[in-house]
C-alpha cells in the first residue's frame, strides 16, 4: 500500500471514529423512539440500528447544529420504525 493510500485510510478511519462518536450520543434516543412506536424490543433494535447506520452515512447530518441533529434523529427513528412495523 502506498503512502497516499495509507494516508487516505487513516483519514477515513479518523473521520469514521469522529462520526461514530457523534452518532453514539444519539443511539439511546433512537432506540427509545423506536421502542415507543413499535413496543417490541427486537423490532426496535433493528430499527434503531438502521437509523444509526443511516445517520453515520449522512454527510449533511454532521454539518447540522445540535438542535437540527436532534430533529433529524427523531425523524429518522420514526421513519425506520415505520419500516419495521
Amino acid at each position: 500500500m502506498g503512502n497516499r493510500a495509507m494516508m487516505g485510510c487513516l483519514l477515513m478511519s479518523t473521520e469514521l471514529e469522529t462520526r461514530a462518536k457523534a452518532v453514539k450520543e444519539y443511539e439511546v434516543r433512537c432506540y427509545q423512539i423506536c421502542f415507543y412506536i413499535l413496543q417490541n424490543e427486537a423490532k426496535a433494535l433493528q430499527a434503531a440500528l438502521a437509523c444509526v447506520e443511516a445517520l453515520l452515512l449522512n454527510d449533511s447530518f454532521f454539518k447540522m447544529q445540535v438542535n437540527e441533529q436532534q430533529e433529524a434523529v427523531r425523524k429518522a427513528s420514526i421513519r425506520y420504525s415505520l419500516k419495521q412495523a
